[in-house]
């Protein structure tokens, strides 16, 4: 709400400058600058979605183009005119546009116009669900360009085709053409245009298998929009890093660094949902990195956020999150207090599977704390909670747990029984690991 707010604030702010600038360029009677500004006012209403309005002042500054029979001058507005109709999904509006734009460009013989209205064209086609026609007309554009060693349209035209050929899954051709615009981007030394193509090459690196190079690729996106100071590519970038590294190699510093980079874009650009996110992906590093007072340290912070956002499923992720941390600590009673309190939480969200974990987890708790008849009882109610729920890992696992209560209160058999148990469940699913371990307590079970 309050954005929306904030937005029409800003339209009004800029209307009126505009329509003071229109009134001192008509007592003035200069026809460009009343174009001018009435094509600014068009491209405001547009972005306002009163597309009445925007029309009527977009027809205005062509008619002042026409007054002086600036053709060059009509030919612009109509192409702005146009790109408005197809940034706000009108494509076959802006069709008409760069149509009269091709008429303009042939009559007065200007090669670059038609380069520019043949390049719309194709991107109406593609906006439209037609690539095979959108090759045709960018194609046409491209050769136009290349004729006038124009850089700019080449690479602009190229980039087109990169994504056209993208769309239908072409990727050898897309890159390709992603590759030509690049080198052009890097000779004339365009920034922004460079950090678009180069995203577009991760992407299909990323689609592609080719995570290396997809990695190397979006670094220098993000380097690049971050001298750019443009906060949406970089965050995009930094998106990405965050996923090859988390899938590649989570513990490490790096992700660190892409985390608390991401974190703080996430601030400047307002993004909550992102910001979270990023903070609990951070939590699982810091856990998995064993460095966890880091962890509970943001899982303390973003707890007193969530208690009043009131978010239970984000709430229940960080309480477990802070039992665990506490647990490997081995802070049993703070431990076992963010476990009851994230059991509240899974009860009122009716979340089972959960459930079924923190009283297992509570359970070893009051295990570590040598209360094993209360340990029996969470684990038993876990292990039937699994059985309910189907989930053999959890089964398993709580069978362990059984099995050592049962020890430690000198109930061999049904030490024994549990074990055994849990071991021909390890082995069923293939858990190599906990098969192990599992056979070493009964072994140990068998010499008591």
């Amino acid at each position: 709400m309050t954005k929306s707010v904030n937005k029409k604030s800003n339209i009004a702010e800029q209307l009126n400058l505009f329509q003071q600038e229109l009134k001192q360029a008509r007592a003035a009677d200069d026809p460009v600058r009343i174009s001018r500004t009435q094509e600014k006012i068009g491209k405001l209403y547009f972005s306002a979605t009163e597309y009445e309005k925007g029309l009527e002042h977009f027809d205005k500054a062509i008619q002042q183009a026409q007054r002086i029979n600036d053709r060059e001058l009509e030919a612009f507005y109509l192409g702005s005119k146009g790109t408005e109709y197809l940034n706000h999904k009108l494509p076959e509006e802006g069709f008409v546009c760069f149509e009269q734009i091709l008429e303009i460009a042939k009559e007065i013989n200007h090669t670059g116009l038609q380069s520019d209205a043949l390049g719309s064209m194709g991107l109406v086609y593609l906006e439209t669900g037609d690539p095979g026609l959108a090759i045709e007309k960018v194609k046409l554009a491209l050769e136009l360009a290349e004729e006038l060693n124009d850089e700019n349209r080449t690479m602009a035209h190229l980039g087109t085709l990169g994504n056209t050929y993208l769309l239908l899954a072409a990727t050898e051709e897309s890159e390709i053409y992603f590759n030509k615009a690049l080198e052009i981007a890097q000779e004339i030394g365009d920034k922004e245009s460079q950090v678009g193509y180069l995203n577009n090459l991760a992407i299909i690196f990323e689609n592609t298998g080719r995570k290396s190079e997809a990695k190397t690729a979006f670094e220098k996106v993000q380097l690049l929009s971050r001298e750019n100071d443009d906060h949406y590519a970089e965050q995009n970038a930094l998106k990405y890093l965050i996923n090859l590294e988390l899938e590649n190699t989570p513990q490490n510093e790096l992700v660190l660094i892409y985390l608390d980079r991401a974190i703080e874009l996430s601030r400047q650009l307002d993004d909550s949902s992102a910001e979270k996110n990023y903070n609990d992906n951070r939590i699982m590093v810091l856990l998995a990195m064993n460095r966890q007072e880091e962890a509970i340290q943001i899982i303390e912070e973003e707890l007193q956020i969530e208690s009043s956002a009131n978010s239970l499923n984000r709430r229940l992720n960080l309480l477990s999150n802070l039992g665990n941390a506490r647990y490997d600590l081995d802070d049993l009673t703070l431990a076992l207090d963010a476990y009851k309190k994230a059991m509240e939480v899974s009860i009122e969200l009716k979340a089972q599977n959960v459930q079924a974990r923190l009283l297992g987890k509570i359970g070893a708790v009051y295990a570590d704390r040598d209360k094993f008849e209360k340990a029996r009882q969470y684990s038993e109610q876990s292990l039937s909670l699994a059985r309910e729920l189907g989930d053999k890992q959890l089964e398993a696992e709580q069978l362990s747990l059984l099995a050592m209560a049962y020890r430690d209160l000198n109930q061999s058999e049904q030490a024994l029984e549990n074990g055994k148990k849990a071991l021909s469940i390890f082995e069923e699913t293939g858990q190599k690991v906990f098969v192990e371990k599992i056979r070493s307590f009964l072994r140990d079970l068998s010499v008591l």
